[in-house]
């Protein structure tokens, strides 16, 4: 389990990837004001880091774009 990306009542954390062939999906915990839903994102496998086995880059790009999207709901919400 690793945080992805924490701002302030927000975290993302990326519970694991699973790779099935050329497809990946990435599973990942979205916490925001204690309710907590999981995000399966599929992707193509060929993104995986040839390191470590884990997309860092590609992750976070991903994780910044649920972030900023879940800031707009809560904003949206709170307005």
């Amino acid at each position: 389990m690793t945080v992805i990306a924490a701002d302030g009542n927000l975290r993302l954390v990326l519970e694991g990837v699973n790779v099935t062939g050329e497809q990946a999906t990435a599973r990942f915990r979205l916490e925001s004001d204690g309710v907590c839903s999981e995000l399966l994102v599929p992707f193509d496998a060929r993104r995986m880091d040839d390191g470590d086995g884990v997309p860092w880059a590609y992750l976070h790009r991903l994780a910044a774009a649920i972030a900023a999207v879940t800031a707009e709901l809560d904003d949206g919400r709170d307005g």
